[in-house]
């Protein structure tokens, strides 16, 4: 049994289960039972809570009511019009004046003071904090609120309850969606995300501020501290980043994830289509003036990259500081570390690579991939390079094609136009001379081809190291390997490889086959044509080498003989007395000797030392060959001791240069010989027909002198 120990005195205590209470009303339980019971009347209502807590003032402070076993309310007036019996059961209504309104209203959660206060039919909503969807939609017909608030005013709703009808909203954070009303399936958190929106739908903001303007706009995602912090009435934006598309009014459509990605974004409250996408910490931020950032269609992704634009288009910059300082210029395309981070106006560049055209201005029309390509290149522009380094040094030159590692990496380097117009292709091609940079129109193909050029210019060099010497020459052409490799004069011809590389300041030279040669590097107008021909001094040609043992063709050579072109001309020629001074002998050539005489091995050693590879010479079966014909230094002799001046003899023009005799001419003197001879015979008949004369009338004489006799 259970006995109540009464105090009759105001101050004193009342126990049950127990005689020390120490409150007011102090139960004890002594059994595993229910310790208080409190049944209320059959006409019970809401307005009258079962169990109210007043101050001593007789102020109420907090109910503590139920009228279904589905429904908790717990606070002043919290559910006082409640209708259990009407559908509003699941109810759980917690704090001050907590949706005080509801009447048939099922399944709703509220626990703050004034949370979901004015839902009157409304079910399914929580709302979670002081006046958490306090404004929700009163209307008195039955719909399912599936909105979610949890906050200080967290979809608190505008002020007129009835125009509240957005629902699917989930708000999470200090005032987050406070003044929503028709925005559907929106999703903020954080504090004040998406604070005034109001008819804005599908939209997510998830940190402090994020989309706090928008009002209309659809289907935004802002994640970040202010993301789209200026939105309005633009739609299917996506910034993810403090302060990504900060600045964005009523643009559409784009995209940025970084901090302050493009932060400074247009804010013209017109709708336009953005299609801008930045990644990166503050990509394509625009300048500080977001009215003037009128660019589109540019992809930023990188640290700082398109950090500047403000007017240009269609540009897309990949890498740390790629395009940074970029304001106005179109269609450039940067991927690399800091590419194109100087670049202002230029338009339709393309760099590829760390550093590349790292201080383009106002260039335009370049490419440029590798490395450090192009890297000091401020106004040049229609420049090509490809590889690390390459055209390293322009700066206002124009019309290069640069290829390969270190390709022009000295070319000219003046900060005033010019047209450039040299092409190098190949590892260090036309890599040029540190001091001197002006050459122009040069065309080098093949590993460190021109390497050395200077102010040359119009040359050719196709083949690994040809022309590679080459540095103040003009206007020569070089195909194969080493070809006129240290060429330092003008308007010569090298095809083959080796051919014309062993020395250089000859000009006008032609070399045609490999390993074709001068054995001195002062001739001019020379020409060695055939495997290892070699010419031996200026104003000669020479065809094959010493092996070869015939030259020829269908028909014999031509000399041209033009009278019309002849002056002083005399009939000085010496016939017979100089053909009866020549001795015709038959001889072997010491090939041999020969070689080391023209220098063929010099040749051969010089190349050697550079690192070519020359085959072995073979001994020539020329030397077996048993010849006909003249010692030219006897027909010389011959052609001095009678003062004539004649031009079958071709003498040495320097110490390694060779005699030679040119056959067709001796044709001038054999015929000159045989005028002279028949000359003689004329003559001589002349004599012989006056003797048969006289010998035919003495024969007549006689026959007269017989007849007489007889």
């Amino acid at each position: 049994m259970t006995f109540i120990h009464p105090a009759f005195s105001f101050s004193q205590n009342v126990g049950i289960g127990t005689i020390t209470p120490t409150a007011k009303l102090h139960i004890l339980g002594n059994g595993n039972i229910s310790q208080l019971f409190i049944d209320g009347a059959a006409i019970q209502t809401n307005i009258n809570p079962l169990l109210r807590l007043r101050s001593n003032a007789g102020r109420d402070l907090l109910w503590l009511h139920s009228d279904d076993s589905t429904n908790s309310f717990i606070g002043f007036r919290t559910g006082i019009y409640n209708d259990a019996g009407n559908g509003a059961r699941g109810n759980s209504f917690f704090g001050s004046l907590a949706a005080d309104s509801n009447s048939t209203g099922a399944n709703n959660t509220a626990i703050g003071r004034l949370a979901l206060s004015a839902n009157n039919a409304g079910s399914n909503a929580t709302a979670i904090g002081y006046q958490a969807m306090q404004f929700t939609n009163s209307t008195t017909g039955a719909f399912s609120n599936t909105n979610i608030a949890v906050g200080y005013q967290a979809l608190r709703g505008s002020p007129t309850p009835a125009s509240n009808t957005g629902t699917g909203n989930t708000a999470i954070g200090y005032q987050s969606m406070l003044n929503n009303s028709t925005g559907f399936n929106n999703t903020a958190y954080g504090r004040n995300a998406l604070l005034t929106n109001t008819g804005g739908d599908n939209n997510t903001a998830l940190g402090y501020q994020s989309l706090f303007d928008n009002t209309t706009g659809l289907n935004n995602t802002a994640t970040g501290f202010q993301s789209l912090f200026n939105n309005v009435s633009g739609d299917r934006n996506t910034a993810y980043g403090p302060s990504a598309l900060s600045s964005n009014v009523g643009g559409n459509n784009g995209t940025a994830f970084g901090y302050g990605a493009m932060s400074l974004t247009n804010n013209q409250a017109t709708s336009f289509t953005n299609t801008s996408v930045a990644f990166g910490y503050e990509a394509l931020r625009g300048s500080v003036s977001a009215s003037a950032n009128t660019g589109s269609g540019n992809s930023a992704i990188g640290y700082q990259s398109l950090r500047n634009n403000s007017a240009g288009d269609n540009n897309t910059a990949m890498g740390y500081n790629s395009l940074f300082n970029n304001s106005s210029g179109n269609r450039n395309t940067a991927f690399g570390y800091i590419s194109l981070n100087n670049n202002t106006t230029g338009s339709q560049n393309t760099a590829t690579g760390w550093q590349t055209l790292y201080n383009n201005t106002i260039g335009e029309n370049n490419t440029a991939s590798g490395a450090n390509s192009m890297r000091l290149s401020t106004t040049g522009s229609g420049n090509t390079a490809y590889g690390v380094n390459a055209l390293y040094d322009n700066v206002a030159g124009n019309n290069a094609t640069a290829i390969g590692y270190g390709a022009m990496f000295y070319c000219n380097n003046s900060d005033a136009p010019f047209d450039n117009q040299n092409v190098a292709v190949g590892y260090e091609a036309l890599r040029g001379n540190l001091n001197i940079r002006t050459g122009v129109n040069n065309t080098g193909v093949g590993y460190q081809s021109l390497y050395t050029i200077s102010s040359g210019s119009f040359n050719t060099a196709v083949g690994t190291f040809s022309l590679n010497q080459t540095s103040i020459a003009d206007h020569n052409s070089g195909f194969g390997m080493y070809t006129l490799f240290n060429t330092n004069a003008d308007y010569c011809v090298a095809f083959g490889n080796s051919a014309g590389s062993a020395f250089g300041n000859f000009s006008g030279c032609t070399f045609l086959g490999y390993n074709s040669e001068s054995n001195n590097g002062t001739y001019d107008n020379a020409t060695a044509i055939g495997y290892n021909a070699v010419v031996t001094s200026s104003d000669r040609v020479r065809i094959g080498n010493t092996s070869v043992g015939s030259i020829g063709g269908q028909v014999g050579w031509t000399t041209f003989s033009d009278g019309r072109f002849k002056t002083n001309i005399t009939e000085n020629i010496v016939g017979l007395d100089f053909i009866l001074k020549l001795r015709p002998v038959s001889y072997n050539t010491n090939v041999a000797a020969l070689n080391t005489f023209i220098g063929t091995e010099r040749i051969k050693q010089i190349k050697l030392n550079r690192g070519e590879k020359i085959p072995e010479y073979v001994d020539s079966k020329q030397q077996d060959v048993r010849h006909t014909g003249f010692v030219a230094q006897e027909v010389e002799s011959a052609a001095k001791e009678l003062g004539f001046e004649f031009s079958g003899v071709d003498a040495p023009k320097n110490e390694k240069d060779i005699y030679g005799i040119r056959y067709a001419e001796f044709v001038v003197p054999l015929v000159k010989a045989v005028q002279e001879q028949q000359k003689i015979i004329e003559e001589q008949k002349k004599r012989n027909d006056v003797l048969q004369i006289r010998v035919d009338n003495l024969a007549k004489e006689i026959e007269l002198l017989k007849a007489k006799l007889k």
